[in-house]
């Protein structure tokens, strides 16, 4: 009985490491191609990147540098915070605390946001 709950608890700790993994590499991928994206002349007036709002919106940013988000009725949201992180399947990766250092300053998550943990991004937007 004492081997069975044992070997319970090591599968439950690997499988809440390679989720944590996960969400590390998420993240780590989701800042390369954010900081791979151009700015200046060349680059596309507005590019979408990784990150989506506590809304689901997707969070881009304009050749200047600038971050927005689109709402409904096409208006645009200077002060984007970024939660999650919407993977190429359409899924969205929730930021966990211990990732939140790897999203830009300009849209990162405020140090007294104690409820990033738990928050309700991880369904399909």
């Amino acid at each position: 009985m004492k081997r069975a709950s044992e070997r319970a608890a090591a599968g439950a700790k690997r499988a809440a490491a390679a989720t944590a993994s996960a969400t590390k590499r998420a993240a780590a991928a989701a800042r390369a191609k954010y900081d791979k994206m151009r700015e200046g002349k060349k680059a596309p007036a507005t590019a979408p990147t990784p990150y989506v709002n506590q809304n689901g919106n997707r969070i881009y940013k304009s050749n200047n540098g600038a971050v927005f988000t689109k709402n409904v009725e096409g208006n645009r949201n200077y002060a984007p915070v970024a939660v999650g992180i919407k993977e190429p399947n359409g899924n969205v990766m929730p930021l966990k605390v211990n990732n939140k250092k790897t999203v830009p300053l300009n849209m990162r998550p405020s140090n007294n946001n104690k409820n990033l943990d738990n928050n309700n991004m991880t369904k399909n937007l």
